[in-house]
């Protein structure tokens, strides 16, 4: 069963360029089931040799996080794209994108001060879930 938060990812044609187009960044806010994944894409612009590079997403509690680029696409600024784009659908929708990020992931810290994130706090307590409720029932499969 795959379940979905909003969520970006960033794909690129396969080739030796590997140069990103508009249409390549995909906003989840549907379901996101593997059948439609594409809907929003036209079809001649559709491509099967497409790879992930960039994404991030959101969890059930409303965090977002797991912001992750592919080693040989880094310092691209595809990361930052992801992040604004998901931070833009939270603010539209009236909440206020939030970030949790361990105190000693430094270069997490600097990247999301660096796009305008602040902090507002630090948490220095375990979260308990209702009994029967896991962290697994807080994550998701990617398609």
């Amino acid at each position: 069963m795959i379940t979905s938060f909003p969520s970006v990812a960033i794909r690129m044609k396969s080739s030796n360029s590997l140069k990103a187009k508009k249409t390549d960044v995909q906003n989840k806010w549907d379901n996101g089931s593997t059948n439609e994944k594409h809907k929003d894409i036209p079809e001649e612009e559709r491509d099967d040799e497409e790879t992930l590079v960039s994404w991030i997403h959101s969890y059930k509690n409303g965090l977002i996080g797991n912001t992750f680029t592919v080693k040989e696409q880094r310092r691209r600024g595809l990361a930052k794209v992801a992040t604004h784009t998901l931070a833009h659908h939270f603010l539209q929708k009236g909440h206020i994108p939030v970030v949790m990020i361990n105190s000693s992931n430094t270069t997490s810290i600097a990247f999301h001060k660096s796009i305008g994130f602040k902090r507002s706090g630090a948490v220095e307590y375990a979260i308990r879930f209702p009994e029967g409720t896991s962290l697994k029932d807080l994550e998701f499969e990617l398609p």
